[in-house]
């Protein structure tokens, strides 16, 4: 069944030098075909209501009053009542014109890319914005009644140190925002970062400014409930749930993915392609092991990890008889740890959980 609806908007009114999502720069005309577009991919669905609708990118705040307004729309039929409707913006783009019709269309979580607010690192990254209209936006934002915001935090950028970050995470603090998103600069291949060589910090080093993140938004009241997300008072995202629980999502507009009947599937990343109607290029059915080794893979990702009684609802198999050999090895180490109801990672092993979920599914042959 599926859980959530996904919306890929590509448009951007500027290229981050370290993004590697589907995106073009903001285009009237292209921007105008993929609505037309998009509504016509969403049309079989028009049944569909789910608990979470998120339109990231991409910026969709990019799209001009009309061409938001239309966006909004077209998500908007999707969502149950009193559901979780996500929209990406950034501050630069994202006026008090768009914050009047996301609340008009009832949008009720925000997420704003931030990244960082120290100037170096915002050049370095190519970001526009500036700590002012990061600011204003999310006043702006709760003035209308959209209180559940996130903010996307990066770190481990060349030369970061330990106390740049922790300026960085004071200014996040003071934000405000009910829910960050930390995540680790990555050099990914055909970015501006990848041209032009830029390195990002070692391993070791990230991995003490993670450590340092969970220490400071812990101590200031956010849990840490999946590897890179930390919520205050229980503002948790939905929509990320969906993905870690291995639940089924429909994933709509160019650059997307999707998992619906078992069957993961990905969109054309070509803007021109999906204009004149192409959608689905890949399609690839889950079953057997492959779909063990997801649902452990993603479940594992969280800080309450795999629930015992829906592993074996779902595969008809007691976890700890299954796997008793590894989990016996892995919680001697301190990496895993188990209650009556749940399997987890430990705080130990949650920066190593890649390695832990190999060793944990060596045998799952798929």
């Amino acid at each position: 069944m599926i859980e959530a609806v996904y919306i890929h908007v590509p448009f951007c009114s500027h290229i981050c030098n370290y993004c590697d999502f589907t995106k073009v720069f903001y285009n009237n005309g292209w921007a105008e075909q993929y609505l037309k577009m998009l509504q016509k991919e969403a049309t079989p669905y028009a049944d569909l209501r789910v608990n979470s609708v998120y339109l990231g990118g991409g910026t969709p705040s990019a799209l001009n009053q009309q061409e938001f307004e239309t966006l909004l729309l077209i998500a908007r039929k999707f969502l149950k009542q009193n559901g979780e409707f996500t929209v990406e913006v950034n501050s630069e783009s994202c006026d008090e014109n768009k914050v009047k019709l996301m609340a008009k269309y009832q949008v009720n979580r925000v997420s704003i890319g931030v990244q960082t607010f120290n100037p170096e690192y915002l050049k370095l990254l190519g970001r526009k914005h500036s700590e002012e209209q990061v600011i204003s936006l999310i006043k702006m934002l709760k003035e209308h009644g959209i209180t559940n915001i996130s903010a996307d935090l990066m770190f481990g950028f060349p030369r970061e140190t330990k106390k740049v970050l922790g300026q960085d995470l004071q200014k996040y603090l003071e934000l405000g925002v009910e829910h960050i998103s930390c995540y680790p600069l990555q050099i990914e291949e055909h970015t501006i970062f990848a041209n032009q060589g830029i390195k990002a910090l070692n391993d070791d080093k990230v991995y003490a400014m993670y450590e340092e993140i969970n220490r400071v938004l812990a101590k200031a009241g956010y849990s840490r409930y999946e590897i890179s997300n930390f919520a205050k008072n229980e503002h948790v995202s939905k929509h990320n749930l969906v993905y870690w629980h291995d639940q089924e999502y429909l994933g709509l507009g160019p650059g997307s993915s999707g998992y619906v009947a078992k069957v993961r599937y990905d969109n054309t990343k070509s803007i021109i392609a999906y204009n004149h109607g192409v959608t689905r290029i890949n399609e690839h059915l889950i079953q057997g092991n492959e779909e063990e080794f997801e649902y452990i893979m993603l479940n594992l990702r969280l800080k309450s990890g795999i629930d015992f009684k829906d592993y074996q609802k779902r595969f008809n198999k007691v976890f700890l008889e299954v796997f008793s050999q590894k989990v016996k090895m892995l919680v001697g180490q301190n990496l895993m740890s188990y209650d009556d109801a749940h399997i987890y990672i430990t705080e130990k092993g949650i920066y190593i959980s890649n390695s832990i979920i190999a060793e944990l599914t060596l045998n799952l042959d798929y």
